[in-house]
Order: C-alpha cells, then structure tokens, then sequence
C-alpha cells in the first residue's frame, strides 16, 4: 500500500476457516494484522492479474 493512501472501510464475508487461520496469523505475529493480510493478498492478486483483467481494474 502506498504511504498516505487514503483508507475505506469495507465488509467481505470469509469462510469461517479462513478468518481463524488470518487471526493465527495475526496473533503469531506473521503477519501485521489480520486485515494487513487480506488488503496484502488483494493487492497481490491485482498485480498478477492477467493484462486483459488488469485494464478493467480503476488504478487508485
């Protein structure tokens, strides 16, 4: 994320596996936060998008 990026707040709906293992991760300290995560791997996926993916994608 890049520094001074604004934030919006935003309610997903995970399996409920995933949300245990995000705050294992999180209380183990592996990872920042368990939204740090999340925003981390969504981030991710919208990098290594395909091209034609990509370019529906606004750029913020």
């Amino acid at each position: 994320m890049a520094d001074g990026a604004r934030l919006k707040k935003m309610t997903v709906a995970l399996p409920a596996s995933l949300v245990d293992k995000l705050r294992i991760l999180a209380r183990s300290k592996r990872v920042r936060s368990a939204n740090a995560a999340v925003r981390e791997a969504v981030e991710y996926d919208f990098r290594h998008a395909d091209r034609e993916s990509a370019e529906m994608i606004p750029r913020w």
